[in-house]
């Protein structure tokens, strides 16, 4: 009699010898039978995919997104098998509720969304006055953020409290390229990759473009009905980056902003995009936002020279700030020490606001 011994795959069933045909018979067991774990991730869980394979990813956890504007939606943890959602860093901006013009929202570093994060303060000046009988004092009330340095540039934050973010505030200003043969060149322009000075002609060659040009149109925000429903915001953008700059592993975000300051801050933590096998693409989607605010759609496409990445995105949220027609649109990209700005005076329209001048 022929003896067939086990094969060792836990995915196959040893039947033994086949009367019919006298091979051993070694079929694959149902998809999902356990099989070893062997990969070391706890996100995962093995089994059998019904071929005889086992396949270490049969089970995928997932992770949906915490809501908290103050952590960091990072997916599971391979360690540990669990849910991440570390605290933002402190100052990063979170919703203002409180009605307090005084206030200033921002994440306190610990996963709170501290309403109180800049508090205004009051300052008085008494100026006296003087007449031929009685003396008197003119008291005049100020109010204003309480600075904490000089603009950063590249945090998202008021640092000096004149009401201009970034790039946005003079002190950021003017672009100039960083390192690379054309270094100290006005990078203001997007222009071409072979003719300086541009933005293009500063990073294609190992530069950074400090305040650098946001390219390509159009911008629009359309307001919601009033009383119900969110503002949208959709943008079609480019900007000249460093060669292989590192999308996935850092924050994508979109800054608008006008005289008073933030009107709409928009972001995804590093890893939500999903890149496409080429490695030139990369997407995002929310279907949620439409109803909870937030980015609804992202894709992210790199240039086949790899020197700008062009973007388009479609957010939802309170856009009630945009009363004044001059905004300004900042693009934060792959731990850029700045982001790209477009300012113009914005076209109004039935429903909202129109960009159309950005330089191409």
């Amino acid at each position: 009699m022929k003896t067939c011994p086990p094969d060792g795959n836990p995915c196959t069933d040893d039947l033994g010898c086949n009367p019919g045909t006298g091979q051993c018979d070694y079929p694959p067991t149902q998809s999902s039978t356990p099989c070893p774990d062997t990969d070391n991730d706890a996100c995962t869980t093995a089994g059998c995919d019904g071929n005889g394979n086992c396949d270490q990813n049969h089970v995928v956890k997932t992770c949906p997104p915490d809501g908290n504007p103050c952590t960091d939606d990072l997916g599971c943890n391979p360690g540990t098998g669990q849910c991440d959602y570390p605290p933002t860093q402190s100052s990063t901006p979170c919703p203002d509720t409180d009605n307090d013009a005084c206030t200033t929202a921002g994440c306190d570093g610990n996963g709170v969304c501290d309403q109180s994060h800049i508090l205004c303060v009051t300052t008085t000046t008494t100026i006296p006055t003087t007449t031929t009988t009685v003396p008197s004092t003119t008291t005049t009330t100020v109010q204003g953020c309480v600075p904490t340095g000089p603009e950063n540039c590249g945090d998202m934050i008021d640092n000096d409290c004149n009401g201009l973010i970034d790039c946005a505030d003079p002190a950021c200003q003017p672009p100039v390229c960083s390192g690379g043969p054309h270094n100290g060149e006005d990078c203001s322009t997007c222009g071409s990759a072979k003719r300086p000075p541009s933005a293009r002609a500063c990073t294609h060659t190992g530069g950074t473009c400090q305040c650098g040009p946001l390219c390509k149109d159009p911008t629009t925000i359309k307001f919601g009905p009033p009383g119900a429903g969110l503002d949208q915001f959709k943008s079609h953008g480019r900007a000249s980056l460093p060669i292989s700059a590192d999308v996935m592993g850092a924050e994508v975000a979109w800054l608008l902003t006008n005289s008073n300051g933030m009107i709409y801050r928009a972001a995804l933590p590093p890893g939500a995009l999903t890149p496409y096998p080429s490695g030139d693409r990369f997407t995002y989607k929310n279907p949620d936002a439409k109803i909870h605010g937030g980015i609804y759609k992202v894709l992210i496409k790199i240039s086949s020279l790899g020197e700008t990445y062009g973007y388009r995105v479609e957010a939802y949220g309170d856009m009630s700030g945009a009363t004044d027609a001059l905004m300004s649109l900042q693009f934060y990209i792959a731990n850029q020490p700045t982001p790209t700005i477009h300012t113009e005076l914005w076209k109004r329209t039935a429903a909202g606001w129109v960009a159309h001048g950005f330089s191409l």
